[in-house]
């Protein structure tokens, strides 16, 4: 970890070979962030979701009423820890800030492209996009995450990872921690949005009390 391998293990495929690209590396760790999000949005939403998608998003609660906000979050969240894994590997400038930022990019627009392939599939009257994977639908049903994520992360890829780290080989700390700051808003929009949720339960619980005392 964090080190150029000089041979890889024995039970990979032959067509793995080395040298390992910059993109596959990348797009490998991409894959399991946005893999995870998926799982963590399942298992949390299932044990401690209670706030609806739909309360603060009509269309998204259309397109998968069952999705809870907590779920999104800890998706949000495990993609976000194994994006820091894989930033701190790639050496990425500010691995600290840059791998969470990331992650919370990949869940949240992961979660964006699961919603708009659902409401195709609802305006179209259809379970799944194909039948081709038993269980699990057509190809289209395991990559419909991959619609808004994967643009970004080319232009993570090609651009803004570079030129963070061409800024901060220069000495130019102050532009590429301005750029990280700049990208870093989900984070800020992420605990924002804890705090609007736990503020409207407590106004949830208070009105309910209100109710029953009448």
């Amino acid at each position: 970890l964090g080190q150029k391998a000089d041979a890889l293990p024995s039970f990979l495929p032959k067509f793995v070979h080395l040298p390992m690209t910059t993109g596959a590396v990348f797009i490998f760790w991409t894959w399991l962030s946005i893999a995870f999000s998926d799982v963590g949005a399942y298992f949390v939403g299932r044990s401690y979701g209670k706030t609806k998608l739909g309360d603060i998003s009509p269309a998204a609660g259309a397109a998968s009423p069952n999705k809870t906000v907590e779920g999104v979050m800890g998706g949000c969240a495990i993609s976000a820890l194994l994006a820091t894994l894989g930033a701190w590997v790639q050496r990425w400038p500010y691995w600290y800030i840059t791998g969470p930022m990331h992650g919370i990019y990949l869940g949240a627009l992961g979660l964006l492209g699961d919603l708009t392939a659902s409401m195709i599939k609802r305006d179209a009257d259809i379970k799944d996009f194909g039948d081709l994977i038993p269980e699990h639908g057509g190809v289209m049903d395991r990559v419909d995450s991959y619609i808004f994520s994967a643009p970004y992360s080319f232009v993570m890829c090609q651009y803004l990872i570079p030129l963070m780290t061409k800024w901060k080989l220069a000495g130019l700390d102050g532009a590429s921690a301005g750029l990280v700051g700049l990208l870093s808003v989900p984070l800020v929009w992420f605990f924002s949005l804890r705090k609007v949720l736990q503020i409207r339960e407590m106004q949830h619980a208070k009105r309910r009390m209100e109710e029953d005392s009448l």
